[in-house]
């Protein structure tokens, strides 16, 4: 066992106890200046449709505003028309505000609301007039909307300068001292070094770097690999011959798509080569390749045909037909893959004898 260990977790605990206790202190001096929730909270509901309105504050100075929120909710299948910021509200300026999409809040129900920042326009008692909101069914006429009005709500703005004052500015006062809140510093240095003691901790247990990935395979070497692990799972020996021929007829369009451009893979045998025939020979999406030569189609078509014979066609082909089909499929590899790899061209590319 480590013997620092116990230490380590000893100071951790004891950082965020500090750190915990100048939190709750701070939170102490802060509380009281926190206030949740409106004050003023009116409901009204007519049908199957409910509207709210809430203002923040009942009384503000005059440096201050009142934020109000209007919500309607109703049936998914109704609209809803709420009064815009440019609605005249008497001992108010609008200075802001947002008109809120409509939201799912229930089942079958939406909810629509719509904010107002009000200025008022001195200190004095006011009224905030009714308010009126129109919901309808979607689906029909406009004219048969239910109709909600809000009452008034008086409100209230107080002079900057105070009831006694009558407008007379206060000479400054001087600065007031506060006191030393040790419980303040001590969590804060405590948070300091509990910060540091995790940097430290996350420094050691960094991950080394990773390095960088290997380049991808080209498309030839990539078809060689599976033709080669196609060939160790020996399906013809286990009587899986049409299994054999599907995997290598995979390859060898897998092949075509990544080195040419041809989507071998998507298309039938027939959508395939009137596809190849429509290609200028020697086309190639590969810089520097040489493309496709007549020979070459010819031998990928013979070669196609005869593995849709095996697979669909249960034709039966003998062991020299496998070992040919195999030879075709690497020589045809080889031949094409736009390399500087050294093939036998002298020596003639077998044929495979297939029913048309």
């Amino acid at each position: 066992m480590n013997p620092r260990k116990p230490f380590i977790k000893i100071m951790f605990l004891s950082l965020l106890l500090l750190l915990a206790a100048g939190c709750q202190r701070q939170a102490e001096h802060s509380a009281p200046l926190v206030k949740s929730g409106p004050e003023v909270m009116r409901h009204y509901r007519k049908g199957p449709v409910e509207m709210t309105l809430a203002v923040d504050h009942r009384r503000i100075n005059a440096a201050q505003f009142f934020h109000l929120t209007l919500r309607v909710e109703g049936p998914e299948n109704y609209a809803f028309e709420l009064p815009g910021p440019d609605t005249k509200m008497p001992g108010f300026s609008n200075v802001g505000g947002k008109l809120n999409r409509p939201i799912l809040v229930g089942k079958n129900r939406i909810a629509q609301s719509q904010t107002y920042i009000l200025e008022p326009s001195g200190p004095g008692k006011f009224k905030l007039p009714p308010l009126k909101v129109l919901a309808w069914n979607a689906n029909k006429d406009k004219a048969k909307a239910v109709e909600l009005m809000s009452t008034e709500i008086p409100l209230s703005v107080e002079s900057l300068f105070g009831p006694d004052k009558k407008g007379v500015l206060s000479d400054i006062e001087p600065p007031v001292r506060q006191p030393l809140d040790w419980q303040l510093w001590a969590a804060a240095g405590g948070g300091a070094l509990l910060l540091l003691a995790l940097i430290i901790w996350l420094w050691r247990r960094r991950k080394p770097a990773v390095p960088p990935l290997p380049p991808p395979l080209p498309p030839a070497e990539l078809a060689r690999r599976e033709l080669q692990r196609l060939l160790e799972r020996q399906l013809p020996e286990h009587g899986q011959v049409k299994e054999f021929y599907a995997a290598l007829s995979a390859i060898i369009r897998q092949y075509l798509e990544r080195n040419f451009g041809i989507r071998a893979p998507e298309l039938t045998t027939e959508e395939f080569l009137a596809e190849l025939g429509r290609r200028p020979r020697g086309t190639s999406v590969i810089a520097g390749h040489r493309g496709l030569k007549q020979e070459h189609r010819h031998l990928l078509r013979d070669f196609l045909i005869h593995c849709d014979l095996v697979k669909f066609a249960r034709h039966q082909p003998e062991v020299d037909d496998i070992e040919m089909a195999v030879t075709i499929c690497r020589r045809f590899i080889d031949e094409t893959d736009g390399s500087e790899r050294e093939v036998d061209d002298e020596k003639p590319l077998p044929a495979l004898e297939y029913k048309s």
